[in-house]
């Protein structure tokens, strides 16, 4: 089948809905052993993941997509499909935004799903016009008994739209039933839960932990004036321009650094 086949009207079909399997697949809110709940907001905060996403999705929005002449193996830019592809796919969105949205929903929720709009053409028949991005939260996939494909949408306001195959750009991600893609966040939710974990722990450890660069002893007790000269010394020592200069100690003191912790050690690896 061509991609001129695949935006071709036929007529609307109705089929019972299957709707236990699109239930099941369907994406939402996993919880980890880790106690994080993992959805895309979560994920997508996440800078290491953020970045896998949209470096994919961008490189695939900046790809160009073209209809091509069968016989000639040219550019069909005469086709009215050709501007919709390739120029403008609805009224708000550039080919670009929309082949990115579409590729960055199909990664982080599996199924990315676009509505096929239609309007008379002056050759008779009906041409696409636009392509309207669906929110995939939105959308269930239902196939009947004789193993025909529909979409049922719940809009925002309004009630239940069933669509056929033909009227809906369905993209999606790995598949198991060849329907529902798999969502990568929903997926790796255990291995999110641990970097989300350990951003969490890092973060709280910056608010509210001591980060002493080093500990002085003195075997008695300092005066003001002399802890007021050991301040103006050791500040004397700070800064990169004073890298490398020698600490002098009075009466007695010492100085040790405290060392990082096993336990320390391993968050830094483990980020």
């Amino acid at each position: 089948m061509g991609i001129i086949d695949l935006f071709r009207r036929a007529p609307k079909v109705s089929a019972e809905a299957n709707l236990l399997i699109s239930e099941l697949l369907r994406f939402g809110v996993s919880e980890t052993a880790s106690g994080i709940h993992v959805d895309v907001d979560r994920a997508t905060k996440n800078t290491a993941r953020l970045r896998a996403v949209t470096l994919i999705s961008n490189s695939i929005g900046m790809l160009p997509m073209h209809v091509i002449d069968s016989a000639t193996k040219k550019k069909a830019d005469s086709h009215p499909l050709f501007r919709v592809l390739h120029r403008q796919p609805n009224t708000w969105q550039s080919a670009f935004d929309f082949r990115s949205l579409m590729q960055l929903r199909a990664l982080v929720k599996g199924n990315a799903y676009a509505l096929v709009v239609r309007s008379p053409s002056a050759r008779g028949g009906r041409r696409v016009t636009q392509l309207v991005p669906l929110d995939p939260d939105r959308v269930t996939v239902e196939q009947a008994a004789d193993w025909i494909v529909t979409y049922a949408y719940q809009p925002a306001k309004g009630g239940r739209v069933v669509y056929p195959a033909q009227d809906i750009l369905h993209l999606r991600g790995v598949t198991l039933d060849g329907l529902n893609g798999l969502s990568l966040v929903k997926q790796a939710a255990e291995a999110v839960g641990i970097a989300v974990s350990a951003e969490l722990a890092t973060a709280r450890l910056m608010k509210n932990g001591t980060m002493a660069g080093g500990v002085l002893r003195h075997p008695g007790k300092l005066s003001a004036e002399a802890y007021q000269r050991l301040k103006e010394s050791l500040a004397s020592k700070e800064g990169a321009e004073n890298a490398g200069k020698s600490l002098i100690l009075e009466e007695g003191m010492d100085h040790s650094s405290p060392a990082a912790s096993a336990r320390d050690s391993q968050l830094d690896a483990l980020r």
